[in-house]
């Protein structure tokens, strides 16, 4: 055998002795997934572990716990839920941190699983074939983007009743004109009612403008499309009444309140009010009255 025929046998055995370490190096790929308390009540570890493996594939091998030793080809995913909101936030080593958000209200938990399976899947495809970052240290990374104060306000109107046990007017109706901002536990806003009906002194006009604010109440996840509040009102009312003489008394109203809403579009609520309480009225010679309130109306705000 010359001497070229060793050299190209020798290169060709080279090859050969490479071409399955880049294959394997392919599939060297390991992701870690971690969930938390909420994220694992609601989706089931084991579900979700079991359908992302699936949407994966041969692209990346899912390891079975959640820690151990890290690696220049590892690829680590958290899952956490706040209410109805998923959060998924993938990272390869030595590249930047990927964060989106889902909305699964409404979902059941197998089909909630197999949607974030599907996310999770394409977040960390895109983390795999992702560019080295810039060595550069100096230079600022994008912050992710602040959420909109005003993305957390709802504006509602209802139809509104109150009543009073011994006063003098028996029913008053009318609308109610409400501003709300919705956090993550707690809804406070401030709102304006008209009202008018007959008394026994004739006809009465109530014109009120309150504050107030409500607390979320757990729901079985059943009802995830419905949201309970339960809080507390104050307003300042001016109550007008009487045909032949008319006369206006300023009223100090505090009540309770208890509510339900129902969702029927990606950002509309239908609710329900309930509000039992105590009216002052600022002369002496009135004693305080119990009165009680409800209203049915329709909101447009966020997701709560």
């Amino acid at each position: 055998m010359t001497a070229a025929s060793r050299e190209a046998l020798a290169d060709s055995e080279s090859a050969a002795t490479r071409a399955p370490q880049t294959v394997a190096s392919a599939t060297s790929h390991r992701v870690r997934l971690a969930l938390s308390a909420a994220a694992e009540r609601r989706l089931g570890a084991v579900r979700l572990r079991r359908l992302l493996s699936l949407e994966l594939g041969r692209r990346a091998t899912l390891e079975r716990e959640a820690t151990g030793p890290l690696g220049d080809e590892l690829v680590l995913m958290w899952v956490d839920m706040s209410e109805d909101r998923v959060n998924l936030q993938v990272r390869r080593t030595g590249r930047n941190l990927a964060r989106h958000e889902l909305d699964i209200t409404g979902l059941r938990a197998d089909l909630a699983a197999h949607v974030i399976a599907i996310e999770a899947s394409e977040m960390i495809r895109v983390q795999l074939g992702a560019s080295p970052p810039d060595p550069c240290v100096s230079c600022a990374l994008a912050s992710a983007k602040a959420p909109r104060p005003l993305d957390a306000l709802s504006f509602g109107a209802s139809a509104a009743l109150r009543t009073f046990q011994g006063g003098r007017t028996d029913w008053l109706a009318g609308p109610r004109l409400e501003l709300s901002h919705d956090g993550s536990k707690f809804r406070h806003g401030v709102r304006v009612e008209w009202l008018g009906g007959e008394g026994d002194d004739g006809r009465a006009r109530w014109l009120a403008v309150g504050v107030g604010a409500a607390a979320r109440l757990p729901l079985p996840e059943r009802f995830s499309v419905a949201v309970a509040t339960l809080g507390a009102d104050l307003a300042i009312a001016s109550l007008a009444s009487g045909t032949p003489s008319p006369s206006e008394a300023w009223i100090t109203v505090a009540s309770a309140r208890l509510g339900l809403d129902v969702r029927v579009a990606r950002r509309t609520w239908l609710g329900l009010r309930l509000e039992p309480g105590l009216a002052v009225a600022a002369r002496d010679d009135l004693d305080p009255v119990f009165t009680f309130g409800a209203a049915l109306g329709i909101s447009a705000g966020p997701s709560r």
